[in-house]
């Protein structure tokens, strides 16, 4: 596969996911949901069923057969549903309404070098120094992102557990679900992957928050409507995208376009959401990451 498709193809997802993270913040200001955890996780529910339900309808009309997998994939499809959208994303829905819209844009991307780490444990692909050393860039951006106060010892970092702490958790699972992916489904239609996926996932958390929030969450205006339907596609054709290519290629060679998301997500962040902006602690840490980024990228005699 040409590096220029690859680029081309992965940039789809990053630009999609980047927009995802105003586009959220928006959602629970519009319903009004602030901080409730339960109805949080009970919109999360409501987006990835209906996006997974969205992507096997696709397939069956695009392909005019039913979108099965076969038998020995149920449990795999259920799995990855599980860590990639049910534990991603519940973790990541309560933990957004404590930090700004361009710091999660940065934190939600440690799964990248997460999945560095695991598809060498469990897919065998080679770490190469040029790896190691864009994982020391990315974390030094994180710690770099999260300095509050250079002027103030006891509040230098500013970080929670419910916040960035979680925020960072969500990145774990988001990693094992794509590493599960790769191994366990190779071969497997991407739209017929995601779609099930998604479904299995959205599915338990729509199940968990309508049982923690008493109901579904209403969609009371016009403006939040569009924002859900909005992120309902980003879910459907940001992860049937970057599927479709995870399948063509090596992990390690397309994981570093993802840390092009903290960037867009900031940028976008700063423009779109009332009273957030790009600080100079942000600044530093974006360039860190981007570095971190580049060292992945880029080949191994030019890394060093």
């Amino acid at each position: 596969m040409k590096k220029s498709r690859i680029l081309l193809t992965a940039m789809i997802s990053c630009t999609l996911w980047a927009s995802a993270f105003p586009a959220v913040k928006l959602l629970f200001t519009e319903l009004g949901i602030g901080s409730d955890a339960s109805a949080k996780i009970a919109l999360a529910g409501m987006r990835f069923f209906t996006a997974g339900l969205l992507i096997l309808v696709t397939s069956y009309i695009m392909n005019k057969k039913a979108p099965l997998p076969e038998k020995s994939q149920w449990g795999n499809l259920f799995l990855v549903g599980m860590f990639q959208t049910a534990g991603l994303y519940s973790l990541y829905y309560v933990s957004i309404a404590f930090v700004t819209g361009v710091k999660a844009a940065v934190l939600s991307q440690g799964g990248v070098f997460y999945m560095i780490i695991l598809a060498y444990l469990f897919l065998g692909e080679r770490v190469k120094r040029k790896h190691l050393f864009g994982i020391f860039w990315g974390l030094i951006g994180i710690i770099v992102l999260n300095i509050a106060s250079i002027g103030n010892d006891a509040q230098l970092f500013s970080m929670s557990f419910q916040g960035e702490g979680l925020l960072l958790m969500s990145g774990v699972f988001g990693s094992i679900g794509q590493i599960l992916a790769k191994k366990r489904c190779t071969g497997m239609p991407p739209m017929t992957l995601n779609g099930w996926q998604m479904t299995f996932g959205g599915g338990a958390l729509l199940i968990a928050g309508v049982i923690m929030n008493g109901g579904i969450v209403p969609l009371t205006s016009g403006f939040g409507i569009f924002l859900m339907l909005y992120s309902i596609m980003v879910a459907a054709v940001g992860f049937t995208v970057w599927y479709s290519l995870l399948q063509k290629v090596n992990i390690n060679d397309i994981v570093p376009y993802r840390l092009t998301i903290p960037v867009l997500g900031s940028i976008f962040s700063a423009i779109i959401l009332p009273g957030e902006s790009i600080t100079v602690n942000i600044i530093f840490g974006l360039v860190f990451v981007v570095i971190g980024m580049y060292v992945i990228s880029v080949p191994e005699k030019r890394a060093m």
